[in-house]
Formats: C-alpha cells, sequence, structure tokens
C-alpha cells in the first residue's frame, strides 16, 4: 500500500488502484460515486511523486471540459505546483492541440478553424442546394448526423458501401462534397479533429513512434462512453513500452445514441494485455435505500460486468414512486412535495427537479410559478452557441483572420445592410475561381456589384477604403477635449457614429453603443479626432475600462435595440485619458 499523503482519504480498492505496479495494464470499474476521479488524480499524484515521472510524459484523458477542469485543479493542488501545458483534457481538445502542433502533417495551415455544429449546418444546407440534393427528401439535419457518425466511426466518404440504400447513396455524395468543401477552405469540424488526428499518427511512423515514447502513462476516464475513433485514438498510442489506466462502468453507458461503444470496456482486457481489474464498489454518494434499487434495476441488464455497489452511509429514506396519468398531475405532485418540504422549513436550494428533455420544463415552470416558488432554469444554450455571441466572435475571428470565410458570411449582412445571397454567391465564385478568401474577393469585386451593395460593401472609400484592411486592438491611450466631436468609423462596413461629445456638458460623455464589434481604426491627436468601434455583447454585461477615473458598465443590450446610450459621470477635468483596452466580460 502507500503512505501518506497520497494514501489520504482513499479506501482500500481506492488505494490498491492507484499503487499498481506501473508496469501493467489497468481497468478500474468504478461505480457511480465510488470516487473515480479521485483515484485517477492520485494515481497520477503517485506516478509523479513516487515514480518520479516527469508530467510531460503523462496523457490524462476526460469525456467533458468542467471534469478536465477539476483534474487540472486537482493535480495542481496535489503536486503544489502549476501544472502547465501538462496533457490533461478532453478527447477533442487533445486531437485540437495535436493539430495545432503539427498542421502541415496533417495537411492543415496553422491557422485552421474550427466549425461548430451551426457553422456545419450552414455549409451542407448550401452544399445541397448547389448540387440539387433535395431537402424535403433528405431534411439537412439527418445528413449532418449521418456525416457526424461515420465520422465517429473513423468512416471517410470513399468507405462508405451504400449498396441499394438511396439516402446513404445521396448522404455519402454530400459527405464527399463536404470533405472536399472543409479541406479546400481549412475548416475541421468537432467530429473531424479526432479522425484527422488518428489519420496524422497513423500516416506519420515518426510522430506516432515519438508520441509512444513520450506517453509512458495514458489514464482514460469515461472509458464506457468512447466512441470508436475515440478507442482506436487510444488504442494507436499504446505500445508494449507505455501503459493505460482505464477507469469506467459498463452500467453508466448513456451515450450509444451519439456513437459511444459498451463494448469498448468489454473487449479491453483482449486489446490491452496483460491487464487487471479492480472493481471500485464502495458508494459515497447515495443512501443504501438508492443504492438496493439501483442495483436491482441494472441487474437485468445483459452482458454487464458484475458488480454491486454498497455504502456505509446508512438505508435513508425509502423512495416514493407516483404514477401520473398527465404531464400536468405529474408536475403538480413534484411542485406540490416541494411545497411541502418547504413549509417544513427546508430551503429551496436543496430541491431539484430533473427531466429527461427541455421540452418538459414548461409544465413544470407553470406550477411553480402558479405557487409563487422562484426556481432556477440550468442548462440551455451555452455562452458561446447563443447567436449574438457568435456574431460578436465572428467580427472578432474576421478582425483576426482575414481568410476566416465562415466568419466573412456570418456577419457581411449582419447587422442587415443589403447584401442579399446575390451578392454573397458571386463573391463566392469569384473567391473560388481565383483560390481567394471571400473578404479579399469582396475587395476585387467590389466595382462589377450593384450600386447599393458597393456602397454597403465600401461605404466610404476617402476614409477607409473599399473594403478597409482590419486591424487587430492594441492599447492606446489619447488625450481629447470634450467639448470635440469623436468621428466614429465602423470597420469595413458604414455605421452612424456611434462615440460624441457632449459640447454642452463638457465633463461628461455620451457613448452610444451599437451590437457590432469595436477595433480602433485611426487616431489624430493633433485635430482630436478619434475613430472607434465598440463590442458590445448581447445580453450580457460589459464594463469598458477607463483607467484611474471609472468603469462604466454598460446595461444589458436587447437584440432589437439599434442604440443604447450610456452616460459618464461628472468628471472633474475637461480632458480624461481614454484607454482602448480589449472589453472585461462580467455575466
Amino acid at each position: 500500500m502507500i503512505s501518506p499523503p497520497i494514501a489520504d482519504g482513499l479506501n482500500e480498492k481506492q488505494q490498491q488502484s492507484v499503487a499498481l505496479d506501473e508496469d501493467i495494464n489497468a481497468l478500474i470499474l468504478a461505480g457511480a460515486g465510488s470516487g473515480k476521479t479521485r483515484v485517477l488524480t492520485h494515481r497520477i499524484h503517485y506516478l509523479v511523486s513516487t515514480k518520479n515521472h516527469h508530467v510531460d510524459e503523462i496523457l490524462a484523458v476526460t469525456f467533458t471540459n468542467k471534469a478536465a477542469t477539476e483534474m487540472k485543479e486537482r493535480l495542481s493542488e496535489l503536486l503544489r505546483r502549476p501544472i502547465g501545458r501538462m496533457w490533461v483534457g478532453t478527447f477533442h481538445s487533445l486531437a485540437h492541440r495535436l493539430l495545432r502542433t503539427h498542421p502541415v502533417e496533417a495537411n492543415l495551415s496553422p491557422t485552421f478553424q474550427i466549425l461548430d455544429a451551426q457553422d456545419q449546418f450552414r455549409i451542407v444546407k448550401r452544399l445541397m442546394k448547389e448540387n440539387g440534393v433535395d431537402e424535403t427528401k433528405f431534411p439537412i439535419k439527418k445528413v449532418q448526423w449521418f456525416i457526424n457518425q461515420q465520422k465517429d466511426e473513423g468512416i471517410l466518404p470513399h468507405q462508405i458501401d451504400a449498396g441499394h440504400n438511396y439516402f446513404v447513396k445521396q448522404s455519402a455524395k454530400v459527405f464527399d462534397l463536404y470533405e472536399k468543401h472543409c479541406q479546400a477552405n481549412d475548416l475541421v469540424d468537432f467530429a473531424g479533429l479526432l479522425v484527422k488526428s488518428y489519420e496524422l499518427l497513423k500516416n506519420n511512423q515518426s510522430l506516432l513512434d515519438y508520441y509512444q515514447k513520450k506517453f509512458r502513462h495514458i489514464l482514460v476516464d469515461e472509458f464506457q462512453d468512447t466512441n470508436r475513433i475515440q478507442y482506436q485514438f487510444i488504442k494507436i498510442l499504446y505500445s508494449q513500452g507505455n501503459h493505460v489506466f482505464c477507469v469506467g462502468d459498463d452500467d453508466q453507458s448513456i451515450y450509444g445514441w451519439r456513437g459511444a461503444r459498451i463494448e469498448n470496456i468489454q473487449k479491453i482486457e483482449n486489446d490491452f494485455k496483460p491487464i487487471q481489474v479492480i472493481k471500485l464498489e464502495q458508494n459515497y454518494r447515495s443512501t443504501g435505500n438508492i443504492l438496493s434499487a439501483s442495483n436491482a434495476v441494472i441487474a437485468n441488464n445483459p452482458n454487464r460486468l458484475e458488480k454491486s455497489l454498497w455504502t456505509e452511509s446508512g438505508d435513508g429514506d425509502l423512495i416514493n414512486v407516483f404514477n401520473a396519468r398527465t404531464e400536468t398531475e405529474e408536475a403538480q405532485y413534484v411542485v406540490g412535495e416541494i411545497q411541502s418540504q418547504f413549509n417544513q422549513g427546508r430551503n429551496l436550494h436543496e430541491c431539484a427537479i430533473l427531466y429527461r428533455s427541455n421540452a418538459q420544463s414548461r409544465v413544470f415552470e407553470e406550477s411553480l410559478i402558479k405557487r409563487n416558488l422562484n426556481y432556477r432554469i440550468y442548462g440551455g444554450l451555452r455562452f458561446f452557441e447563443r447567436a449574438e455571441i457568435k456574431d460578436a466572435m465572428g467580427y472578432v475571428r474576421l478582425i483576426e483572420n482575414t481568410s476566416d470565410n465562415i466568419a466573412f458570411e456570418r456577419i457581411v449582412n449582419f447587422p442587415t445592410r443589403g447584401i442579399g445571397l446575390s451578392t454573397i454567391e458571386k463573391i463566392r465564385s469569384h473567391a473560388i475561381d481565383n483560390h481567394t478568401d471571400l473578404f479579399q474577393s469582396s475587395i476585387a469585386i467590389v466595382e462589377s456589384l450593384p450600386a447599393r451593395s458597393v456602397a454597403d460593401v465600401a461605404p466610404d472609400t476617402d476614409k477607409i477604403g473599399l473594403v478597409p484592411s482590419v486591424m487587430m486592438v492594441v492599447p492606446v491611450t489619447v488625450r481629447v477635449p470634450l467639448s470635440e466631436i469623436f468621428n466614429v468609423v465602423a470597420v469595413a462596413f458604414r455605421a452612424p457614429p456611434i462615440v460624441e461629445a457632449a459640447k454642452s456638458n463638457p465633463a461628461s460623455l455620451t457613448i452610444v453603443a451599437l451590437p457590432v464589434p469595436c477595433v480602433v481604426r485611426e487616431i489624430e491627436p493633433s485635430t482630436a479626432r478619434l475613430s472607434i468601434l465598440i463590442i458590445p455583447l448581447l445580453a450580457s454585461v460589459v464594463a469598458i475600462k477607463l483607467p484611474s477615473t471609472v468603469t462604466v458598465p454598460l446595461s444589458v443590450i436587447p437584440a432589437a435595440a439599434p442604440l443604447v446610450k450610456v452616460r459618464l459621470p461628472p468628471i472633474d477635468a475637461e480632458a480624461i485619458s481614454i484607454a482602448v483596452v480589449p472589453l472585461s466580460i462580467t455575466t
């Protein structure tokens, strides 16, 4: 067994797992609430502190960003030092890091862009339209799902045998067009990160040898949720010179609908020999009655790896089962129970309602509102998936890289500026014919566009050029009398002035913020002219920091509001120093 402090808080089976001989592979069957994350982090602590392995020799794979962050924090505390660039993260984040490290070998440029689901959907839709694939017969989402399913299996378009299945045949056709489009435009989608990383290692023996020797220990969390390409990714990194330590629970495999293969955890004993199996069955999360019910239900699963959870926490309360006839009756019963608990002095934050889909929340919310019970909904869209955030990020991405065609298409007509599909198609066709990006293409053909489109794409040729080069925001300070009027020019596209000083009150400043991004365009201190564009992120609280003066929070900006005005508090000076810095965002 191991000695403190590594052994602190570990039971006998956990200690056995942590101190397992480093020359053998391991499968830790960790039941729900059995402390598997603690075992993983302490195993790494043991390898680094006791076996003197460098952190760079360890690859630790988790299933979610939250789990990866938690693991890094725990490791930093255990090792009592920053873990820096240690290879800890999700499959996709580690694959992304691998591709960024070796873009040329992966047939990518160093600035390749990652597609999210919405951008992927738009590309698939356009390719289907351009190639005569009827979306009424072949729904876009189904074709998109088909593409991602093939990638999760590690299947490329030319490897698909459609046989007599017309849907598969047409979907495979779109898949092939989509892959060619992504390759031509330097794009990688979420599923493609792992496919390209696997192909990178498979097709570059020297790289594979390097990483097999580099990663002496490969630790994988939630192994039961791995899909085929993830399993292949781990398998190709494994060699006789390194070792795998997999933690999982076949009883908790719930992601078969998105490609997870329960058989991965069942065949690991054959693919990673010699291997030792250790079962973690002591539960620290639930009471005896809950575990007894769970064990009884899961025992009916066929082909499972046998284990039975137990606890020292006592039996606890009995489980109540209510069979409702309607969703309304169900909601009334659940909320009634919460009301009863609340009336007995229990805090509302100790109560939770779990449901399978977001659509089920409405009837519960209605019942909670009727009883005047405060509640909070968790989940929904992630911050960076919200349309307003993606729009703002589109501008930022284009500022950073004018070759980002996905960002260009997202913001070229947002806010609406009269640039229609026909204009965009002309820009796209010119870009394809001349092997350039959409941004440069728009500059090249601006003179051939209709008068209105020219005005929208190139509003002020005297000040900013046809389509001006976009520059990154850098901290700049300039002293400007408040009595002067600041002229503001929007980057690349027309926008009314958005910053002006109040002549009647030189000790105050009125800021008008548009829902578009902001960078410094030009500064002419001699004429007291300042061109600036502000990025207020919609439905968020954005603060503009004025060093040594004040911090001005912008109000939440409704999506429909064209302008929002914010007045600074009075300042005892006729001039202020305005520092243009990256905006700090708080929610």
